[in-house]
């Protein structure tokens, strides 16, 4: 019986949190295909009045497939760099001994404490000097700037579980550290 129960439970918690994590989704999709005339009206219903001339616009007025590409290619490229560059540092300060290894957590720690906007105006002079204002590639170093420090404190934790032993078996196979 409390198997059971246990069961329904969970079943209805899982069915809440459903509704409550679908349903905006859903009302934001009927929004979209409502009239523009109905889109302030309390509650709407699909029906032969629904229409699709607001994806028209967005693709036919406005550039929203470059849009969605630009977004594609600074997302992977900014996560492809700091994941490579995060994982670089953070295996340094997993792995070896050297003097300043703590005061060096401690910058990354402090510089994810400040606020992003207090760089604003300085990295607004540095893109303009080196003329790359309004770039993807000014957008990926600001993105990989400031996202390698946090990389490199959660990928730093993630190499300290793994056993030196397994850096020590590869070194008798013939890897290089």
């Amino acid at each position: 019986m409390f198997k059971t129960l246990g069961k329904a439970t969970k079943f209805s918690v899982l069915a809440i949190w459903l509704v409550f994590t679908i349903f905006p989704l859903y009302w934001m999709f009927l929004t979209s295909i409502r009239p523009v005339r109905e889109v302030t009206k309390k509650f709407y219903y699909p029906h032969a009045n629904s229409t699709l001339d607001s994806y028209r616009t967005l693709f036919n007025q406005y550039a929203f497939g470059t849009y969605i590409r630009n977004s594609f290619i600074v997302s992977f490229a900014a996560s492809a760099f700091v994941i490579f560059i995060g994982m670089l540092g953070a295996y340094a300060l997993a792995r070896y001994k050297f003097k300043g290894k703590s005061q060096i957590m401690l910058v990354f720690l402090v510089t994810q404490m400040i606020p992003g906007l207090i760089a604003l105006a300085p990295l607004y002079l540095l893109l303009s000097k080196v003329h790359l204002l309004n770039t993807l590639i000014a957008l990926i170093f600001c993105y990989v700037g400031g996202m390698v420090p946090f990389a490199t404190i959660m990928l730093r934790g993630f190499l300290q579980r793994i056993p030196p032993e397994l850096d020590e078996a590869a070194l008798i196979d013939g890897c290089n550290r």
